[in-house]
């Protein structure tokens, strides 16, 4: 069985054969620009997903 197969059969989806068909019934990717229309850009929601600030910090340790 190849590494493939293996992961379907893992995920509980039916096995590719050669000459078979994929799996149907899957939903594609999504395009990015409407997948950012998910989040509210209301900063008084708080409920859901919702872009916040993260404070980021780099330094360069002086120690070698």
């Amino acid at each position: 069985m190849d590494d493939w197969n293996e992961v379907r059969q893992l995920l509980g989806q039916p096995l590719i054969a050669r000459g078979g068909k994929a799996g149907e019934g899957f939903m594609p990717a999504f395009d990015w620009r409407q997948a950012t229309a998910l989040f509210p850009k209301n900063p008084k929601v708080k409920a859901g997903a919702r872009a916040s600030d993260q404070p980021v910090k780099f330094a360069v340790s002086e120690s070698r």
